[in-house]
This record gives C-alpha cells, sequence and structure tokens, in this order.
C-alpha cells in the first residue's frame, strides 16, 4: 500500500455563496504554497467518574473547528481573493481596504499519490502575515478558522481546477519599488513585517461539533520595522508618540506589483541595544496601525494592473 508524501500533496480552494457550503458548480484554484497546518481540531474531556480501581472510565469530544495557516512566497496575483477577505474588504479599481465583508472557502487537500481528499469548509481568514527581509524570499501565511474537515476518497471539485500563477516569486532586492515612513525614503531598512489579525470565533452549540457561524471581532494590525542605526530621528517619532506612515511598493517596477499603505501608524516600541562586540548597532521599531479618518482603513492594497 503507497504512504502519501508531501510532495504529492495539492492545495486547491473555491470561494463559497453559503458558509460552510461548497458550492455545486464551479472550479477549484490550485494554490502556491510552501508548507500548511490546516486541521481538524477536537477538544476533549476525560470522565470524571470515580471507580476502585483508579482508572479513567471515558474521554469524550466535547468541542471542534477547522483551522490552521498556509504559508506562502509572494507572487503577483495568487492570493488576490485571500487578500481580500482578510481585509474584509472588496477589490474595487484594483484597491482594497479594511471592510466588514464576511467572505469564506472551501480548502482541499489533496493527496494526490494515494487517492485521498480533505475537504475544510466555511474557512474565513483570520490572519494574514508578511515578512520583507533582507537575503530572504518575501514570505508569510494566511491563517484560516472555519466550520469542518471532512474525509473523502474523491474531490468535490466539479468542473476541474484552475491552474496555479506561474509569476516569478518576490524578493526584497530586486522587487521593493517604494519603501517610505513619514512620507520620506527609509535609510537602512534591513526588515520590515506585519501581521493583520480579525480576531476571530467559533460560535458552538451543544447539538453539534462544527461551529454554527465564524465571526469576525476587531481587525489590527501590528508589525516590525528593523534599521541601521544612523540617526534618532524615527526614535524622536516614538519618544514623542508622533504618528507617522509606512509604504511598500513589491513587484515589478511598472506592473505585477502591491503598493502596502498603512496610512497612520505609531511606534510602540524602539530598542537601541548594544548586544555584544563586533556588531552593527540596530534600531528595532514596533508597530501598530490605526484607523486613518480620510479613507477609513488600517491598510490600503492597490495592485497593478
Amino acid at each position: 500500500m503507497p504512504v502519501a508524501t508531501t510532495n504529492r500533496t495539492q492545495l486547491a480552494y473555491i470561494a463559497e455563496t453559503a458558509w460552510g457550503t461548497t458550492p455545486g458548480t464551479g472550479s477549484m484554484q490550485i494554490v502556491r504554497y510552501t508548507g500548511e497546518s490546516l486541521d481538524n481540531n477536537y477538544g476533549f474531556t476525560e470522565s470524571a467518574e470515580i471507580i476502585a480501581d483508579r482508572m479513567t472510565t471515558d474521554m469524550v469530544r466535547v468541542s471542534g473547528q477547522a483551522a490552521g495557516e498556509v504559508n506562502y512566497e509572494l507572487s503577483y496575483g495568487m492570493f488576490d481573493p485571500w487578500i481580500e477577505a482578510a481585509l474584509g474588504g472588496t477589490w474595487t479599481t484594483n484597491v482594497v481596504k479594511t471592510g466588514a465583508t464576511a467572505k469564506s472557502f472551501t480548502i482541499e487537500k489533496q493527496f494526490l499519490d494515494i487517492t485521498q481528499f480533505l475537504a475544510f469548509t466555511g474557512q474565513r481568514v483570520d490572519s494574514w502575515r508578511m515578512e520583507l527581509r533582507q537575503g530572504q524570499i518575501a514570505s508569510g501565511s494566511f491563517g484560516f478558522v472555519g466550520k469542518a474537515s471532512n474525509a473523502m476518497s474523491a474531490t468535490t471539485v466539479r468542473t476541474g481546477t484552475t491552474a496555479a500563477t506561474t509569476d516569478t516569486v518576490m524578493a526584497p532586492v530586486d522587487s521593493i519599488q517604494v519603501l517610505t515612513e513619514g512620507g520620506s525614503a527609509i535609510a537602512g531598512c534591513s526588515g520590515l513585517t506585519f501581521n493583520l489579525s480579525n480576531s476571530l470565533r467559533t460560535l458552538a452549540v451543544i447539538n453539534s461539533i462544527d461551529p454554527i457561524e465564524v465571526n469576525a471581532g476587531r481587525q489590527r494590525i501590528t508589525g516590525t520595522m528593523d534599521m541601521y542605526f544612523q540617526d534618532a530621528t524615527a526614535f524622536a517619532k516614538f519618544r514623542n508618540q508622533t504618528e507617522t506612515a509606512i509604504i511598500a511598493k513589491i513587484g515589478g517596477a511598472a506592473s505585477k506589483n502591491y503598493n502596502l499603505n498603512f496610512p497612520r501608524v505609531k511606534f510602540t516600541k524602539a530598542s537601541i541595544v548594544a548586544g555584544g562586540g563586533d556588531q552593527d548597532m540596530m534600531v528595532s521599531f514596533e508597530w501598530t496601525a490605526l484607523r486613518h479618518a480620510a479613507s477609513s482603513t488600517l491598510l490600503e492594497v492597490t495592485r497593478t494592473p
């Protein structure tokens, strides 16, 4: 009997029109990914019965949800529906902002070498993380929280699959076209990260192992920025709690790029520490995105084209 291997595991998804229900028609989009942790997470409670031989009489399943992360290397166009769902907005003239629109997907884990499948239904995007670091490919993850996972011997695909995109993955050294803080180019930045969270929560009930819905809480975006220490300009903004803005444009110079605009940001931590000899001094910032009144968003993503 053959044993499944990770190199023959394929991820594909389709947008749902009704939460937790895989559409009866349409094709699934194959995903480019570097790893995943989608799983069925059950909670168990041990029976409190007391018996004379001191043994446990039962272990009972009391809760469940399907959740996990999909790790990626950034490439143009591959994750646009997930970016839209993460922000809770809608692409309008190639721009998406923070919104309150709930979108869900069925994500299928396909073990092609043994023809087995796991369908994760009702998956909403709980988090979106991205890292831009010197010497590395632009990467991150999308975190999902959903309804259930079901094992099958046949795919849920109705009309085939849509092939994954083939654009080159992006690396900061060749792909960052714009990197600014407070409207000025950032000099000596070695790393920029952000983490978006939708604070999703599952609605559990007493008569079903699966939740009846997944609702969103407050959207929060935090991040880090590491710079070679050259002057105290940015540190003064932290000290004085001066608001700023961060923009990173990554991709091709004229096309196939994303402009990530955090229009209102506060630094919440700034560390300048000489940790040892023979090192370059760094200043490490932590920051939080805040609602920008004029644009009504925490983050504005513009794609070109």
